[in-house]
């Protein structure tokens, strides 16, 4: 950023005044001024080098290191609930793109303000106070791009959200494909599809629309404010010679690429900090504590006698409940007990007991929502992201020849 300033403003000045009087300075200053503008020039098109083959290195790991974490996370997880399938797969697929961008563009928000203010002193400077002109120009429309930013934030966020539903109502019909034929319901469900479809392809429609305003508001920025400057210059009958005009042009024209990539970098760095919440989302997802216990020496496969369960942990109820390991007539049990009293969450199964013997198929059967399922999820220890047992006795028994 610094070379970028140097070179168009401060050698270019200084490389026009010795052209309109070279007789006041020596030829080898004017060599030494050819010098010091292609140095500065090759030194900014070299330290770009390495700006960019930097953020690209720090952009990969980054991307790794996240997409690992989340790809860990979930398939460490037994449970899925708090979080829809879009939005997994979305954490898994897009966002770690997202933080590979933020890190890439993300480093000029901090460097551009530096060289704004560079400029507008060096502006008024060589110019005076009618500079300020161009500088209010730029004043006005930066609010204007990170509200524009902002607006782009909000359309990617209502994508986000119906691409979720898309994908989750997608996750379902695949899954009960069998009976959507058998029932001959595809054109509802069709159409259905077709409608988020359309949604989606509305609000991602708005983005564009949005970031090509954006895109064009920032080509012509440099041109306006320059326009504005030289009118309201002569319009006071100012002196405006070559230099100056040229000059002035040049360090209008050093704030383009910066302020060119400033809209970019807000947008990615609010979409990587979206992406951030919904990692932290899926992160704090904590899966039930085991709670069952293997023996080698048992002849049932299976025992539960008086378990109460329940999907949701009571507001009251503490994070960690006391085990108390004792030995009963079948072997080893886990006794486990609520402190609090009675909560208002109400167990999904109330004092279930039932022992299966090796090599023996016991049959469940009731009606929808009598708990078939939440059984079989507790054998499997996937009672919820907060199994708890409320006020009651617990005692579970997998042995592990089973």
């Amino acid at each position: 950023m610094v070379a970028a300033f140097l070179g168009p403003a401060v050698l270019v000045y200084e490389i026009l005044n010795y052209n309109e009087d070279p007789e006041k300075s020596t030829i080898s200053y004017g060599v030494g001024l050819s010098f010091a503008l292609f140095t500065t020039e090759f030194s900014k098109a070299f330290l770009i080098s390495l700006l960019w083959a930097l953020n690209l290195r720090t952009a990969v790991r980054l991307k790794g290191a996240f997409s690992s974490v989340a790809f860990q996370k979930v398939i460490s997880l037994r449970v899925h609930s708090g979080i829809s399938m879009g939005e997994m797969i979305g954490v898994l697929t897009n966002d770690g793109h997202k933080l590979f961008e933020a890190v890439l563009f993300g480093s000029f928000v901090l460097s551009t303000p530096v060289l704004f203010i560079v400029c507008i002193v060096y502006a008024c400077y060589i110019l005076g106070y009618t500079a300020l002109t161009g500088v209010c120009t730029y004043l006005i429309f930066i609010p204007v791009q990170f509200g524009l930013a902002k607006l782009i934030n909000k359309f990617k966020w209502k994508t986000i959200l119906i691409t979720d539903s898309r994908v989750r109502t997608m996750n379902e019909i695949l899954n009960s494909i069998k009976l959507i034929k058998m029932y001959a319901w595809e054109d509802s469900f069709e159409k259905k599809i077709t409608g988020f479809r359309k949604n989606e392809k509305k609000e991602l429609r708005k983005v564009s629309y949005v970031q090509n305003a954006n895109t064009s508001i920032t080509s012509i920025i440099p041109t306006l404010a320059t326009i504005l400057t030289f009118i309201v210059h002569t319009s006071l009958s100012l002196k405006l010679n070559t230099t100056d005009a040229f000059t002035t042009i040049a360090i209008f024209n050093s704030l383009r690429f910066c302020l060119g990539l400033m809209p970019m970098s807000a947008k990615v760095l609010a979409e990587a900090a979206v992406s951030l919440k919904r990692l932290r989302k899926i992160l704090l997802i904590q899966n039930p504590e085991p709670y069952l216990i293997q023996r080698k020496d048992s002849d049932s496969a299976v025992v539960m006698k008086n378990a109460t369960l329940s999907w949701n942990k009571p507001a009251n109820q503490p994070d960690s409940l006391p085990i108390i390991s004792v030995n009963g007539e079948k072997g080893h049990k886990v006794e486990e007990t609520c402190q609090n009293g009675t909560s208002e969450t109400l167990p999904t199964l109330r004092n279930i007991s039932f022992t299966l013997p090796k090599g023996n198929l016991l049959g469940i059967c009731g009606n929808v929502g009598s708990g078939k399922t939440s059984l079989i999820s507790s054998i499997l220890e996937q009672v919820g992201s907060s199994f708890c047992l409320i006020c009651s006795l617990f005692s579970f028994t997998i042995p592990a020849s089973s």
